[in-house]
């Protein structure tokens, strides 16, 4: 009797996905090179070559370890089976990869394309929880005009335009543009994996909203800065004028900082040589910051005892939410991403360089290679916020 074939977990690093991470595959040969998808990615760091495991440091990754520990699992039964049974002899590599896969449950048709359900489930492994809802919303979406078993392989442009028109019927313009945007997401993982030659939504046209622009004008901006809080006692108690004072400083400390995030501020701790350097939680890019004087005087107001500036709820993520609140109350539709928005306005209204605005605000300036050779002077930034402000 033939041995059965020898079956294991590899990582493929032939080609990156777009994230810079490798497709985990299961690998085995039987007459000729068969591999698998297992619809989990890992950077090449985090991969023990030894183990053929990811090394666990998240949940995320203990998870995707136990996936890949039950598909293996699945494969090695079934392998075992057909050798016992004499079938592995007979059968072909396509023919086992077949019987493979849909013991994985992997819904293949005769292209070899696993279904989009599957791809939007293998999208979201190891993102945000926010991120996950994300793509939950679209697979229910997806489920609801096709089913389950749509396959990767019968998608083409005109299903991607039917499925825009069926969202257009019942969302907005830009949570249709969203749902696009994850299913496109999933094919471009199936073109990664060899299952389909092209991702079929390139060139559909996204819906878009027309978007308000979100930034104060300079009087209104001076209206903000100059409100005082003493008739409010009249309709609210002193808790309450404190709540809109503080989201009022919030707002003007965001802008004198060159539009910092909520999240990003209140992450802060210190300010060195008169400067607050920091990453944004956002994109990953340094900021250096000169603290001016209307913005120490904020800070010295709301001193926080472990953070540069009092966090009064329990998360940065809440205290936004809890800031934005006030400030509608005392401009409609105000909110805390408006302090970047306006900032940079108020910055091109100045004729402030392009270059300028760009690198204050964490832009690439031209060439990225070129960004890391060619040292920006940071004065210019420093004294465009002076001027701006």
């Amino acid at each position: 009797t033939k041995a059965m074939a020898n079956i294991r977990i590899i990582l493929d690093t032939r080609r990156a996905c777009k994230d810079g991470t490798f497709p985990v595959k299961l690998y085995l040969h039987h007459r000729s090179q068969i591999m698998i998808s297992t619809g989990v990615a890992c950077a090449l760091k985090d991969w023990d070559m030894i183990l053929c495991a990811i090394r666990a440091k998240t949940v995320a990754q203990k998870a995707n370890n136990a996936v890949l520990r039950g598909m293996l699992s699945k494969c090695e039964a079934l392998l075992l089976n057909l050798t016992v049974s004499g079938e592995l002899a007979k059968m072909t590599a396509k023919e086992l990869k077949a019987r493979l896969e849909e013991e994985l449950s992997i819904r293949r048709g005769g292209g070899g394309a696993a279904t989009l359900y599957h791809y939007l489930e293998v999208a979201k492994n190891g993102k945000a929880e926010r991120t996950v809802r994300l793509f939950k919303w679209a697979q229910d979406r997806v489920t609801e005009f096709c089913g389950r078993d749509k396959l990767v392989e019968d998608i083409d442009m005109r299903w991607v335009v039917e499925f825009r028109e069926f969202l257009g019927k019942r969302y907005a313009p830009n949570t249709v543009a969203q749902g696009l945007a994850w299913v496109s997401r999933a094919l471009s993982l199936a073109v990664t994996d060899g299952v389909i030659s092209k991702n079929p939504s390139v060139g559909v046209r996204k819906p878009k909203a027309e978007t308000r622009k979100k930034c104060l004008s300079i009087e209104k901006l001076r209206e903000l800065r100059d409100m005082t809080f003493e008739d409010f006692d009249v309709k609210f108690n002193h808790n309450r004028r404190i709540n809109l004072e503080y989201a009022r400083d919030m707002f003007m400390l965001q802008f004198y900082l060159i539009g910092i995030n909520m999240v990003d501020l209140m992450g802060l701790k210190e300010i060195v040589d008169g400067r607050i350097d920091y990453v944004r939680h956002k994109t990953g890019t340094l900021y250096s910051v000169k603290v001016q004087p209307e913005a120490m005087e904020i800070i010295e107001r709301w001193r926080g005892n472990n953070s540069l500036v009092w966090n009064k709820c329990a998360s940065p993520a809440s205290v936004c939410s809890t800031v934005t609140i006030n400030l509608k109350e005392l401009m409609p539709r105000l909110s805390t991403n408006w302090a970047r928005h306006t900032w940079a306005t108020i910055a091109a209204e100045l004729e402030i360089p392009v270059e300028t605005i760009s690198h204050a605000l964490g832009h690439k300036i031209g060439s990225p290679v070129t960004a890391i050779y060619v040292a920006y002077n940071q004065k210019k930034v420093d004294d465009a916020n002076r001027l701006i402000i």
